[in-house]
């Protein structure tokens, strides 16, 4: 949703930091330097309101100048750093991060599900991989990405239910769009324990990933692996990631204190569990 079209839908931007908020949502999506008029359609906010707001934005820290217009500033990105640190422990996996990268010489992610769309954590790219769409604060469509899938598939039904609802965008040239073709893929990833995006995310993309769950088995977040379509060893990177997972998983603490994927709900069918033995990874291709 366009941040002008959040305005009129949810709540008049009656409030500096309303406002404030829509300029940075709006910068969130610009690669480079957006002026004030781009600024104001992109928000639906005055123009003369906008230029008021960025004036008062770049002495905080909050926005950077440039001679084509404005950035977000190092203080979004600092404080943007830490928004997971009390919930993720990102500074006891990324050890285990580089060992899985240097063992199977893929572009590594770590990413969360938040709504429809994965959120991603962490990166770590392989020079020479295929041009990625993710980035590290990024959101893409869950149910086309690798870490995406294998996090529905070990979310309650409600979750995927309200995924389909929404409606499935494409976003690579073998992207699922068909729901039961979705729910079957995801009832094979609630079995084997690893979800393969094959060029679902991008042309020429395979990726390969798994659930991190915590101590009490919740699923917390997941990782994959991600490189060339027809040049990775697809059987031998999941099982290096699935062993990663496990390992990370080992380390959490019980899901009170760490993310998870969804609301527990006493409605809810939860999935039965297949990681308390490590099943055999089986990735296949639709």
């Amino acid at each position: 949703m366009r941040p002008a079209e959040w305005h009129t839908k949810t709540q008049p931007a009656t409030s500096v930091i309303h406002r404030m908020t829509q300029i940075i949502a709006a910068l969130y999506h610009f690669e480079t330097p957006c002026g004030i008029r781009e600024l104001a359609r992109y928000t639906g906010l005055p123009p003369s309101t906008v230029g008021r707001l960025v004036r008062d934005m770049i002495p905080a820290g909050l926005l950077d100048r440039h001679a084509g217009g404005v950035t977000l500033g190092l203080q979004v990105f600092q404080w943007g750093s830490r928004a997971w640190q009390p919930r993720f422990p990102l500074d006891a996996a990324m050890p285990l991060l580089t060992d899985l990268y240097a063992t199977t010489q893929q572009t590594i992610h770590l990413a969360v599900l938040d709504g429809a769309d994965v959120l991603y954590l962490e990166i770590l790219p392989r020079l020479g991989g295929p041009q990625l769409p993710s980035r590290v604060g990024g959101r893409l469509p869950a149910h086309a990405t690798g870490v995406g899938k294998a996090l529905l598939a070990a979310s309650p039904a409600r979750v995927v239910d309200e995924l389909v609802a929404t409606g499935l965008p494409s976003l690579g040239p073998r992207t699922i769009r068909q729901p039961g073709l979705l729910r079957r893929q995801l009832a094979r990833v609630a079995t084997t324990g690893i979800a393969v995006d094959h060029e679902e995310s991008g042309p020429g993309i395979v990726c390969v990933a798994t659930v991190i769950r915590d101590t009490r088995d919740n699923p917390v977040a997941a990782i994959s692996a991600a490189g060339w379509s027809g040049k990775m060893n697809v059987r031998q990177v999941a099982s290096a990631v699935y062993s990663t997972a496990h390992a990370i998983g080992r380390t959490l603490r019980p899901a009170g204190d760490g993310i998870r994927c969804w609301r527990p709900d006493p409605s809810d069918s939860i999935p039965a569990n297949p990681s308390h033995r490590k099943p055999k990874p089986q990735p296949r291709y639709e």
